[in-house]
């Protein structure tokens, strides 16, 4: 069962349509500047710049695409730098087809920080309402985009986050009509804004503008005690009150009476002061005038609720203001659809009554001409003429009369049919095309393991290319959703090779993901162990995937233990992506021979290779008992973002430096904001590193992420429990016992968290249930021992194993657990018997030889127990309790050289068996190296910060060698944690009047005597204390 350390990775012409967070483009290119040196990016041209930021298109040569690298430019704003960190942080949160993602932060060689991010192609929304020749222009087209908007503000509010800056000048329009919401370092948890208050009043004058680059428009994003450009900044923003997501909504509704009205609430030159005092009026006064501008009643009355001065009267958030939009227009459509049928009914009525016409017409036609024959047969030759001529005219009149009046019906019919095929034709075409966009989104979202995002998309994308018979992206579709299921399985195998697996008496190791790549390849129709290699390659060359692919066959041979199917898989990987570096780490001749492999690390350059490799590299590195640390740093250095290089630099770093590993945890965390590993990892370190609180809010996260994760909620106990929250320790780790009730580490932390809190009887009952998940665990009988000895049955575990023992006879780890019992219960004679017994039965049984040591050292028979541990080294050298033990036999002896190699071995083989480490610094300070042995008992006390005996040898050791200022803390920690035991608190006396605090110094002495009057050493100490004193 993993342990507490388990989860524990020629530039092309400027565009002038190009803009990044409402700033406009730059027509001529502009060399780049030194500051704006991004570390692996080519710098191609500016796009915008402001008072704080300037943004530059670039491109990323590793993924060859175009990007925006935003800077931030030297200022004196001490708030700047946070929030250009706080966009990267909020974007990273907001997996969302309108939030436009940061793909890295990093830093310039000068040292000023930069993101870098989706390079965004189009218009600002302030720009394309600024070239309507009036409001009502393109107006379907504007409440879409609208929409859309709503959607990204929405989607922020069901994520806790409030962008604040709102406005058109931050929404960019796409030439495929996608919106993107931009400018987020602004944005802040609600919590955060439902707690924050002005100093004062809003200032009268605005600040530099923030971050965002400069626009067409004079609109500012004050800098200063009230955030939001005040335009379209809510009363009680422009107050400086507490908001919530309603301030959005006023920035909504904001935008929503541009579009229909030309006019937004508040004028742009105004201040947040004049916002703050004038601004209500101004929006009422907008307010009226909305229903008298002949805008659609229902995106008027939306616009009208949406700015009222008073937050409990607006739509509660984006999302309802998004749905409002698309109620309206599933109506409108609705209503066009109703049109369109009215419309084609008319057109046939119209048609009928034209063929009709036309009958008649005919009809008439001959009447009239049969009556002019009979006419002229009776009137004078002179006069028939005349009359026969003018009756002509009258008819020819009157039938061209119909005819036009036919011709104008079928032109216009001809004009509504032609109108209605290009509307169609225009709508499907619009369809198709955002079908075709939201593939593209699902692939970038897959690319950033935004696995369900991106699912999301893919299914959209189908819809919508079902709903106009669009075959060709219908199939598109499906095979984004397989190339999808593809990679998610992938990941998750290589995410799993990241849990840590204890192994006892040693670091561990890595899970073994095998069976998982295996299924995953399998199911993409890759076969390694049956299909020819040719084959193989030709799919893994063709596939859309291909880089997905060969990173996870890279990952994973380098744990296959499989070495036949490993060295197919390895030369498919050669054949479909072949390079003279990576050829030879491909090579199964190469990964065998560790001389070899240190060569290939050394002539790694990681700026040219992709991450993928360089993990691989790192892991057959780690295989072999090879340090990766240098090659995986250089990594870091040229792949900043990467998850996977970040997560291994935490785990390598997190026995020996905490606060560091969890610094490279939080950069994977912050590429993997979902990942459980990540945050289960960053707990982890950061318990080490002294922070529980923060260890805590990691694991929440986890948990969160994996509700049912029974390692989350047993870290999550163990966090709570170093906060001092024992009621809630104890829920979550009942919870862990339950979803996993062998979870043997988990049922002794209950224990010990119970028996903290007080509650003795259900402490023994939590160490009964680990004995149960695991009666051949020696740490449960251990722990059994010591709260039993605090009850009417002190041997009541040695009762349990005497049962174990009696059921399994032939078992040597229960007769080595209960001879350990009767030892440490004072009983050696009868402890020697049953750890003779294991012997027998297990002759290469290390542990038992381990116990008749300790056994022979309790009856004082040092030369029998030291030849005792090292038979126990000598049957098993590699573990390191074996050689810690035989280091503290010999220590005992007087024998402290001999002792230290020992020990010191012990520590290489686990650098975290803190008792190792204890017995070092005894050893060191018995030969009076005092310096050395406070390193030593450090080490130990980092390792079991809950031992107020390390940190007491801590403390002592760093006195002793004249660190009396270094000596104050380990000491007060120490008396912290054992108040009841007097030498602490002496020996805190003594450091406190070596650095003259004589006060405190009298007072840690008082309480010495009073834990035990006349305590000698005490005494003396306040004697001298009150000496110096008087003199």
């Amino acid at each position: 069962m993993p342990d507490a350390r388990t989860h524990s990775l020629h530039p092309p012409e400027p565009d002038p349509t190009c803009v990044i967070a409402g700033g406009t483009a730059v027509s001529t290119p502009l060399p780049p500047s030194a500051a704006d040196a991004a570390p692996g990016y080519v710098v191609i041209h500016e796009i915008a710049r402001g008072g704080m930021g300037r943004v530059v298109a670039a491109r990323d040569p590793k993924l060859n695409r175009e990007v925006a690298i935003k800077f931030l430019l030297p200022t004196s704003d001490p708030t700047a730098a946070d929030r250009f960190a706080r966009e990267a942080e909020i974007t990273a949160r907001l997996p969302h087809p309108g939030v436009p993602p940061v793909h890295a932060l990093g830093r310039t060689p000068a040292g000023q920080p930069f993101l870098v991010m989706k390079l965004v192609r189009g218009r600002t929304l302030a720009a394309l309402l600024g070239d309507r020749p009036d409001p009502r222009h393109a107006l379907g087209r504007f409440v879409g985009v609208f929409e859309q908007l709503c959607q990204a503000v929405g989607y922020a509010h069901s994520q806790g986050i409030i962008h604040r800056d709102l406005k058109p000048a931050n929404v960019m329009v796409g030439a495929f009509g996608e919106v993107q919401v931009m400018d987020w370092g602004l944005a802040a948890d609600g919590a955060e804004c439902g707690v924050r208050r002005a100093a004062a009043r809003p200032e009268s004058r605005p600040a530099p503008p923030d971050s965002a680059p400069t626009s067409t428009h004079s609109a500012l994003t004050l800098a200063g005690t009230v955030l939001g450009t005040p335009g379209y900044m809510a009363p009680e923003q422009a107050r400086g009150e507490a908001i919530d997501a309603r301030a959005d909504v006023f920035a909504l509704g904001g935008v929503l009476a541009l579009v229909l009205t030309g006019r937004q609430p508040v004028p742009d030159d105004w201040t947040a002061g004049s916002a703050a005092e004038d601004g209500i009026e101004a929006a009422a006064a907008l307010r009226a005038d909305l229903p008298h501008a002949g805008a659609d009643p229902e995106l008027t009355r939306l616009a009208y609720a949406c700015l009222s001065p008073y937050p409990d009267d607006r739509p509660a958030d984006g999302k309802a203001v998004a749905e409002a939009v698309a109620a309206y227009r599933a109506r409108a459509e609705d209503r066009a659809r109703r049109a369109e049928s009215d419309r084609a009914a008319a057109e046939a009525r119209v048609a009928a009554e034209a063929r009709a016409s036309a009958a008649r017409a005919a009809a008439d036609g001959r009447t009239r001409r049969a009556h002019a024959g009979l006419w002229a047969a009776f009137v004078v030759m002179g006069a028939a003429a005349g009359l026969a001529g003018w009756w002509h005219d009258r008819v020819e009149r009157e039938r061209q009369q119909e005819a036009g009046h036919a011709a104008a019906a079928q032109a216009r019919l001809q004009l509504e049919r032609d109108l209605a095929h290009e509307r169609a034709d225009g709508e499907s075409s619009s369809t198709r095309a955002n079908a075709a966009q939201h593939l593209a989104l699902a692939a970038d979202l897959r690319d950033r393991f935004r696995f369900d995002d991106a699912d999301r998309a893919v299914a959209l994308a189908a819809a919508l290319a079902a709903r106009v018979e669009a075959d060709d992206l219908v199939r598109r579709a499906a095979e984004a959703k397989a190339q999808l299921d593809t990679v998610r399985a992938l990941d998750a195998a290589r995410t799993r090779q990241l849990v840590w697996v204890q192994q006892q008496g040693s670091l561990g190791r890595y899970a073994d993901a095998s069976g998982d790549f295996r299924a995953a390849f399998a199911a993409a129709g890759l076969d390694f162990a049956a299909e020819e290699i040719d084959a193989l390659v030709g799919k893994v060359t063709a596939s859309p995937i291909r880089t997905q692919l060969v990173a996870a066959l890279d990952d994973w041979t380098a744990a296959e233990d499989d070495r036949r199917l490993a060295a197919r898989a390895l030369e498919v990987t050669r054949l479909a992506d072949p390079g003279p570096w990576t050829d030879r780490l491909r090579d199964p001749e190469v990964r065998a021979d560790p001389g070899r492999l240190a060569d290939l690390a050394a002539a790694a350059e990681p700026a040219e290779l992709t991450s993928a490799a360089l993990v691989a590299l790192a892991r057959v590195m780690m295989a072999a008992r090879l340090d990766p640390a240098p090659v995986l740093l250089r990594a870091h250095a040229a792949h900043p973002a990467d998850y996977r290089i970040a997560f291994h630099l935490g785990d390598l770093s997190v026995h020996r430096d905490a606060a560091r590993a969890a610094g490279f945890y939080r950069t994977a965390r912050a590429m993997r904001p979902d990942n459980f590993a990540a945050n289960v990892n960053l707990g982890v370190a950061l318990m080490k590193a002294g922070d529980p609180a923060g260890a805590r809010d990691a694991y929440l996260l986890a948990a969160r992420i994996d509700p049912d994760s029974p390692l989350a909620a047993y870290n999550l106990g163990r966090a709570l429990a170093a906060t001092g929250d024992l009621l809630g320790a104890a829920a979550s780790l009942l919870k862990a016992t339950r979803g996993f009730p062998g979870y043997v580490d988990a049922q002794l932390e209950l224990a010990r968290v119970l028996d903290e809190a007080g509650d003795l009887p259900a402490a023994v009952e939590a160490a009964w249930a680990a004995t149960r998940a695991d009666p051949a665990d020696k740490r449960v009988w251990d722990r059994l021992a010591v709260l039993a000895a605090r009850t009417d049955r002190p041997h009541q575990h040695i009762d349990g194993l005497r049962e174990v023992v009696g059921k399994s006879q032939d078992q040597a780890v229960f007769h080595t657990h209960l001879g350990g019992a009767l030892v440490d219960a004072g009983r050696p004679d009868e402890g020697i018997a049953a750890l003779r017994r294991a012997v027998e039965l297990a002759p290469g049984h290390s542990p038992a030889y381990q116990f008749l040591g300790v056994a022979y050292s309790h009856k004082g028979d040092t030369a029998e127990a030291i030849s005792w541990h090292r038979k126990a080294v000598d049957i098993d050298p590699t573990s390191s309790w074996a050689q810690t033990r035989l280091g503290g036999a010999l220590v005992n002896a007087g024998r402290e050289d001999d002792g230290i190699a020992a020990l010191d071995a012990a520590a290489r083989l686990d650098p975290t068996n803190a008792t190792a480490f204890e017995f070092l610094g005894v050893a060191r300070n018995r030969k009076r190296e005092y310096t050395a042995a406070a390193v030593a008992f450090r080490r130990a006390a980092e390792l079991e910060p809950t031992i107020p005996r390390v940190h007491y040898q801590f403390g002592t050791a760093l006195l002793n060698a004249g660190d009396a200022a270094g000596a104050v803390e380990p000491l007060r920690e120490a008396t912290r944690r054992e108040p009841g035991v007097p030498q602490p608190w002496t020996n805190l006396g003594s450091a406190l009047m070596r650095v003259g605090r004589t006060a405190d110094a009298a007072a840690a002495f008082r309480e010495a005597l009073r834990v035990r009057p006349g305590f000698p050493p005490a005494a003396a100490g306040l004697a001298e204390v009150e000496r110096l004193t008087a003199e």
